[in-house]
C-alpha cells in the first residue's frame, strides 16, 4: 500500500535495493540503495536511515545505520545511488524480512512510530509497522 506523507514532507521512492551477505558466519553485507525524490518539496529534517532485519514475529535481529545515505542530498527527479558495507552477525534458522527505518531526528521522537518516514514507493511503506520492507529470506541449516 502506498502511504500518503504529509503536506509538508517530501516524497520520495525507492527505485531500487541490492543486498548481498552470508547467513552462517559473520561477515560483510553490501546494500545498495537507489532512491528519487518525487517533488520539489524541501527535506523538512534530515532523517538517519536504519536496515532492520526481523523475524516474522516483529523481534529485531539487527539495526544498523545507514550513515552515507542522505536524502537531503536528493534532487526531484534524478535517480541518486548510495552503497553501504556493513559487519553483520550470522544469523539462526528462521524467516527475516529487512526493512528501513526511518525515524525522525528529532531524539524526543525518534522511537515514536508514528513520526517515522514512510517512503512513497508502492509496497514499500508499511502503514501497521510504520517501516519500510525491502526484502525477505529464510535461512535453514
Amino acid at each position: 500500500m502506498k502511504s500518503t506523507p504529509a503536506p509538508d514532507e517530501s516524497q520520495i521512492a525507492l527505485n531500487r535495493a541490492e543486498l548481498s551477505f552470508k547467513t552462517k558466519d559473520d561477515n560483510w553485507m553490501r546494500i545498495v540503495l537507489r532512491f528519487t525524490k518525487l517533488d520539489g518539496v524541501p527535506i523538512s529534517e534530515p532523517r538517519p536511515v536504519y536496515i532492520a532485519v526481523d523475524d516474522d514475529a516483529g523481534h529485531n535481529f539487527i539495526r544498523r545505520p545507514l550513515p552515507g545515505v542522505n536524502f537531503a542530498s536528493l534532487t526531484q527527479g534524478q535517480p541518486a545511488e548510495f552503497l553501504e558495507r556493513l559487519r553483520m552477525p550470522a544469523l539462526r534458522p528462521g524467516h527475516y524480512q529487512i526493512k528501513l527505518w526511518i525515524p525522525s531526528a528529532e531524539p524526543a521522537l525518534k522511537f515514536n512510530a508514528a513520526h517515522n518516514f514512510l517512503l512513497s514507493s508502492v509496497g514499500v511503506g508499511d502503514e501497521a509497522s510504520k517501516l519500510n520492507a525491502i526484502a525477505a529470506f529464510s535461512v535453514a541449516r
